[in-house]
């Protein structure tokens, strides 16, 4: 999903080597969410998938993604979204003891051929973009027996690359692609290597069947392949916006109490004192 941006424009610098980082900057890192992999997210995903595959589906007319999506699941039964977004809720929230509020979801089924008969092409490789324009993405594999490298990597900004990114965060090339547009090829790769120099990949999960992957929109990702010699490559699509809890998930692990825990650990570090080789125990070979 990509986000509507205005930017406003900023003179250029009289010099190199400095940029700052805008607190409302589109590649800021996730503050909220970690990411989450969990198997068997559906107790039987087969009718979950016969559901998806039952609806009717269509592009994207600016080819803001590639293959086509299924109406708004939200829209068309807000009871059923909620049930589905509180499952991937109960990923980051004890449900039994915490009250949760969030103030919308976008949720869809979506259904991506191979977009090249090269399994290698980079047209069958996503764009790295972000979802910032929500709270939290999450993405359910849908298709059994499928090429496990059909997965989600997920990426951090390299050291020095922020203005670049900031600079190409739409890419009009995917667009041209996404809407079966005629492109020039080798422009096509040169321009996917050049975006994809900017990032560094930190996270890889492989495409396996009835798993859920759920991260902070913040987070830069993209499809690893959407090649299946197969069957299409179905996920549903689920964001949510506007999450409301005490404490977010990253928030508690990286402050709070986890803040007090660290500065324990690291003076039991501090004070250690090492006793003799022969008494030391090691990890069984």
């Amino acid at each position: 999903m990509i986000a509507e941006r205005h930017y406003i424009s900023v003179p250029e610098p009289e010099s190199e080597g400095h940029f700052h980082r805008a607190p409302k900057s589109p590649y800021n890192p996730p503050e909220k969410f970690f990411s989450v992999c969990a198997e068997g997210f559906f107790q039987n995903p087969d009718k979950i998938r016969d559901f998806g595959l039952s609806l009717p589906s269509r592009a994207d007319s600016i080819g803001r993604w590639p293959g086509t999506r299924t109406p708004r699941l939200d829209a068309l039964d807000q009871s059923l979204a909620n049930l589905i977004v509180i499952k991937i809720l109960g990923c980051y929230f004890d449900l039994v003891y915490e009250s949760i509020g969030w103030d919308s979801c976008l949720m869809s089924f979506q259904k991506v051929s191979k977009l090249d008969e090269d399994k290698n092409s980079i047209k069958n490789k996503g764009w790295v973009h972000q979802d910032s324009s929500c709270d939290i993405a999450a993405i359910v594999y849908l298709t059994p027996n499928i090429d496990p490298d059909t997965g989600t990597s997920l990426f951090n900004v390299r050291k020095g690359k922020e203005e670049n990114v900031f600079l190409s965060n739409d890419v009009p090339d995917k667009r041209l692609l996404y809407t079966n547009e005629k492109i020039d090829t080798a422009t096509y790769e040169n321009n996917y290597r050049k975006h994809e120099e900017n990032y560094i990949e930190t996270a890889r999960f492989q495409n396996i069947y009835n798993r859920l992957v759920v991260y902070d929109a913040q987070s830069y990702h993209r499809a690893n392949s959407f090649y299946s010699d197969g069957e299409d490559r179905l996920t549903l699509v689920t964001f949510v916006n506007g999450i409301k809890s005490t404490q977010m998930p990253l928030q508690r692990v990286r402050g709070g109490q986890s803040s007090n825990i660290d500065q324990v650990i690291e003076k039991n570090m501090e004070n250690m004192e090492i006793p003799p080789e022969e008494s030391l125990q090691y990890a069984p070979k």
